[in-house]
């Protein structure tokens, strides 16, 4: 969407969603998103505990030309899934059976479903996954291709290895300014920070130290960090404040206060010095140098994702009645709604694609 040109007196446009993939079962569902591999691919956190891969060569190929197959990944592929020309790196599971036995596939590695993700976007960083059982894995994941005289066959291999734990579900992910600390937030009320430049941890791969950075009163939902600047923590805790934490004693610096209800999605564009939230009393609003800068009210319902757009002038958002809304993040105007994708469920997650 090219927010520039469109003018102000512009009327709302709609547009129907394209689905690209569908997970396999039919009561998996999709909870979190990252761009991976440097943009080349999308890493899916899924409800069952398992994470898939979809590359993005075929997406963004012209209509009509096929860009590229897969072959079966880590795990094998359900019968009721996508055949293999979606491009789609099946649930990657490092204790799934061969794929030649797909009916003895067993259980992914976390025994709840998968609630954040964050990865560092390049192709040799490992991806982290959290999940509502309280623990935190490190997956590496390795995509390979080989032309043939027919098309790209794609595979892909991984493993995942436990971080650590907390005393409930895990909410959110985040790294820190310098990509050495990973900090997770969860409803037991406390954001962890885990060390992944630990020498031993770099040697002899062993597992981060972690250690519990803040105590909140209430449980602490979403973390997002600061990537310039002082490198703060922005936590969003049950209830609807943000406490801005910083990185390195732990200490509340201050709350930002507005929402009547949980803080359910966050994100923040350093550049320029703004923060967007999204909440369960079903409004988004967007932070300027710690004031609340305009506040969003067209949802109407629980608002689980949110990210800022075109230099944090805009803002897309998406929440429990499954339509994604687009909108100025001065004005609080809506530009353009996508609905009918995702049949009225609840939208969990968005990720914008740079191709």
């Amino acid at each position: 969407m090219d927010w520039k040109n469109v003018p102000d007196q512009a009327k709302l446009r709609t547009e129907r969603a394209r689905r690209i993939w569908k997970a396999p079962g039919a009561s998996t569902g999709v909870n979190c998103l990252r761009l991976t591999h440097n943009g080349t691919a999308l890493s899916m956190g899924l409800s069952d505990g398992s994470v898939a891969v979809l590359l993005l060569e075929a997406i963004r190929a012209p209509p009509g030309k096929q860009a590229t197959c897969t072959a079966a990944a880590a795990a094998p592929v359900a019968p009721s899934s996508p055949p293999p020309t979606s491009a789609l790196l099946p649930a990657l599971d490092d204790t799934a059976a061969p794929p030649q036995r797909p009916q003895k596939q067993r259980k992914p590695p976390h025994a709840g479903c998968i609630s954040a993700l964050a990865s560092q976007g390049n192709a040799r960083s490992p991806t982290f996954t959290s999940s509502v059982d309280g623990s935190i894995r490190q997956w590496t994941t390795t995509i390979t291709t080989a032309t043939t005289p027919d098309c790209n066959k794609t595979t892909a291999s991984a493993a995942s290895t436990l971080v650590g734990r907390h005393k409930g579900p895990i909410n959110g992910l985040d790294f820190s300014k310098d990509r050495r600390y990973l900090f997770s937030t969860s409803t037991d009320g406390t954001l962890m920070r885990w060390d992944l430049g630990n020498k031993a941890v770099r040697q002899n791969g062993g597992v981060p130290p972690g250690r519990v950075l803040t105590r909140f009163g209430r449980g602490a939902l979403t973390v997002c960090v600061d990537a310039g600047g002082r490198g703060n923590v922005f936590v969003g805790v049950e209830g609807g404040a943000v406490a801005v934490v910083d990185a390195a004693s732990g200490v509340i610096l201050r709350h930002f206060n507005g929402h009547t209800d949980s803080i359910l999605g966050m994100d923040k564009n350093t550049a320029h010095r703004t923060l967007v939230t999204g909440s369960r009393d079903g409004t988004c609003r967007t932070w300027f140098a710690g004031r609340c800068q305009s506040v969003y009210v067209a949802h109407g319902c629980p608002v689980y994702a949110v990210r800022l757009v075109q230099s944090a002038t805009a803002c897309v958002s998406a929440g429990a009645d499954g339509i994604i809304h687009g909108w100025d993040a001065h004005a609080s105007v809506p530009r353009i709604v996508y609905h009918g994708g995702h049949e009225g469920l609840p939208v969990f997650a968005l990720a914008l694609d740079p191709g």
